[in-house]
């Protein structure tokens, strides 16, 4: 019956801690997750280079693997004269060539990048490159789209790393409480501990015990929380690729579960070495 009265004094402790780092956890995910979106974003931006109809198949045929060798550059794709006269009338409904009597489409390259190259300093040094070929009629991208994107994601980045340095202080002082609190329910055990002549050593073993179980529990627990928030996420945001991610997922639970069992040991010790330090007077 004791043993079962002290399971269940851990029980808060459990279900607070493991809230703390739960939101902590699902903070983690959602940052992993701003970091795919902002890499997808990056990726998407296409420079499209145009060609005079004076360029051979030869020519762009160099052009294109020229640029597919540089390590800057995701894929790139040749859309002739007819392929863009297609999506040109696709897109406006009329046929240009019949209006004009000729196919003004050029030519045309479009490149794709990684996203680490993607900037508007980056982009506008190529295209000034690119323009410098012979038979380029155009090099053009989407500047205003590219500037906002570089400000956006900046601003977006110092948030998340305010809000995650914010929380991290949250979760340390919340779970150092709750561990203090529990800890402080045994003040008099570990007073009598020690006046029976007991070390340091052997009053603390058990006491730092009870703060790894509470904070492997708490971890453990946190992990489940994030699994069902995670799935809950992945029905009503189908567009999220969560569940894809399972490395970096599996990291944040293994993150979340060693950083409540620290933060639970450290927390356990100082308590207990306070209680250590007090007199019988001081601890009521």
């Amino acid at each position: 019956m004791s043993n079962f009265r002290t399971n269940l004094s851990f029980l808060p402790a459990f279900l607070s801690i493991s809230l703390v780092i739960f939101v902590l956890g699902f903070l983690a995910i959602f940052m992993f997750e701003a970091n795919r979106l902002k890499k997808a974003i990056k990726e998407d931006v296409r420079m499209s280079i145009y060609f005079r109809d004076e360029a051979n198949d030869s020519l762009l045929s160099v052009i294109r693997s020229d640029l597919g060798k540089k390590k800057f550059v995701l894929d790139t794709k040749y859309i002739s004269k007819e392929e863009g006269l297609k999506t040109i009338s696709n897109s406006v409904g009329e046929k240009p060539d019949s209006l004009l009597g000729f196919n003004p489409i050029p030519k045309t390259i479009e490149v794709r990048f990684k996203d680490y190259f993607v900037s508007d300093d980056s982009l506008a040094l190529l295209q000034k490159q690119m323009e410098g070929i012979k038979n380029v009629r155009e090099v053009g991208y989407d500047k205003q789209v590219v500037k906002n994107i570089d400000r956006n994601i900046t601003r977006v980045g110092w948030v998340l790393i305010g809000l995650a340095f914010i929380m991290g202080l949250i979760s340390i002082a919340l779970i150092n409480n709750t561990v203090r609190l529990t800890m402080y329910s045994k003040r008099f055990i570990i007073k009598s501990m020690q006046f029976v002549g007991a070390t340091r050593g052997f009053i603390m073993r058990p006491f730092l015990v009870s703060g790894m179980v509470i904070g492997l529990g708490g971890g453990i627990l946190a992990c489940v929380f994030l699994s069902i928030a995670i799935k809950v996420c992945t029905i009503y945001f189908p567009v999220s690729h969560l569940v894809d991610n399972y490395l970096q997922i599996s990291m944040v639970m293994a993150g979340i579960v060693i950083l409540s069992l620290i933060i639970c040991l450290v927390s356990s010790y100082l308590a207990i070495n306070r209680y250590l330090r007090l007199k019988l007077d001081d601890l009521f």
